[in-house]
């Protein structure tokens, strides 16, 4: 009798370290879904070179003082996984007992599953321990008024400030003191993206219709500089601008299928044409050797510019149609994302190899945004989640709607520099009063 009792009771045991696992994924809001390597495929690239445009465009200068508001932030949240603790600790405890009462006596049998259950014990401790929690805290923007914030790749300054743009606006968040700042644009545009150089100047496109300009910002002087470029297109995808080293901007022009770069020190305006027709660039990413890269959201393809030489490269997705938004250039390697593939792509440029991931296991996403770590990890988000595709082709991903859908915009951006880990995303949702206005959320990894 006694010997069926503990048999019974180290199944029971079992079993439920078994179910321990899943269950401490769904308490932190993530879940882990291992995917093999990926479809490679080969993508011979096609090399042209494109002659540039070179005009001098003259800039309007006008200075503007900042109006600054108190954000209201929101309770800070953290999954908790204090009970899977409680449970690894008594189930060990009872495993212990369970050896010791019976080691001198030949249950062979028990020992064994008392070992088997030992050893998934301290597995599930490593696990639970090892995975990645969020700590998500969030600032109101209805103050500002109407108006759905906009951050890109790179809205964080160097002091871990967030730069957003808005309807007729540029502002700024500091999540230390709960500070924002706004600055209303000369023209009363539309600042689309905003991206902030290693000098402190926050770039941005102003897309409205009628304006069509790029324009810099310096918060030390409150002086704005636009520089008149043609009709720049938001939607479908994104005019990200992207600063070199010598810090020239790069900028796609939807209307006139070209990449553009503004010298802000000579007010020079230079131009290539690509030579896939109607491609829509956008999302330009500038790497370490200066080289431009950028997606064709209707072209279908990955491209690069060597603006020393004028040579244009372009790679084909394997996937037709898919519509490639959020490029990040890392480690030799170019991650993207597909909105309409629904898929995670990259591009290996020394081997002209693509490898792509399906996420179709998590519905139509509509994946956007994208970012890469320090750690190798490539960051991208959907309308409901945020997921991380990680060196070891695991996909993990945490429900982050909170009631609200996260912007229709780029969305997503990481503080590399300060708080390493910190993400930022744009949230918006209704007012009665107010229409459609704002927040910003944070979410502080910790492990």
């Amino acid at each position: 009798m006694r010997k069926i009792l503990v048999f019974a009771l180290t199944v029971i045991l079992v079993a439920f370290a078994v179910m321990c696992v899943p269950f401490a994924k769904a308490d932190s809001g993530v879940n882990s879904t291992e995917t093999p390597e990926g479809t490679s495929v080969s993508a011979p690239p096609i090399t042209e070179r494109t002659s540039p445009a070179k005009t001098i465009v003259n800039p309007t200068i006008s200075e503007v003082r900042p109006i600054m508001v108190v954000a209201t932030p929101a309770n800070s949240t953290s999954p908790s996984q204090s009970w899977a603790y409680v449970i690894v600790g008594i189930a060990c405890a009872v495993t212990m007992l369970m050896g010791l009462t019976f080691w001198r006596k030949k249950f062979s049998r028990i020992r064994c599953l008392s070992l088997i259950f030992l050893i998934s014990m301290v597995a599930t401790t490593q696990y639970v321990h090892g995975q990645e929690t969020f700590t998500v805290s969030g600032w109101n923007l209805e103050a500002l008024g109407q108006g759905v914030p906009i951050i890109t790749r790179e809205s964080v300054d160097p002091e871990g400030n967030i730069w957003f743009g808005l309807t007729n606006r540029i502002g700024v968040l500091n999540p230390l003191t709960n500070e924002v700042k706004t600055w209303v644009t000369p023209e009363n545009g539309i600042a689309a993206t905003i991206t902030v150089d290693k000098y402190g100047k926050i770039w941005f496109a102003d897309t409205k219709w009628t304006i069509g300009k790029i324009g810099q910002f310096d918060p030390l002087t409150n002086f704005f500089t636009m520089w008149p470029v043609g009709e720049l297109i938001y939607w479908p995808s994104a005019p990200v601008i992207s600063v070199d080293s010598q810090g020239r901007a790069y900028f796609p022009i939807n209307s006139t299928n070209e990449i553009a770069c503004i010298n802000p020190f000579t007010n020079e305006l230079t131009s290539w044409t690509i030579p896939t027709i109607g491609s829509h660039p956008g999302w330009t990413m500038v790497d370490e050797n200066n080289y431009v890269w950028f997606a064709e959201y209707i072209g279908n393809k990955i491209a690069r510019l060597n603006p020393q030489t004028n040579e244009m490269t372009e790679w084909t997705i394997p996937t037709d149609n898919s519509m490639p938004v959020g490029l990040y250039v890392a480690n030799e390697q170019v991650f993207f994302v597909e909105y309409y593939g629904n898929k995670v792509g990259r591009l290996n440029p020394l081997t002209n190899e693509i490898t792509q991931w399906s996420i179709n296991w998590l519905g139509d996403m509509y994946p956007r945004g994208g970012f890469v770590d320090m750690k190798g990890n490539f960051w991208f988000r959907t309308y409901y989640y945020l997921l991380k595709l990680g060196v070891d082709n695991i996909f993990t991903y945490w429900s982050a709607s909170f009631g609200k859908f996260i912007s229709v915009g780029c969305g997503v951006t990481i503080d590399m520099k300060v708080n390493i880990g910190d993400i930022y995303m744009a949230y918006y949702h209704g007012s009665s009063y107010a229409g459609y206005y704002g927040d910003i959320y944070r979410f502080h990894m910790s492990t």
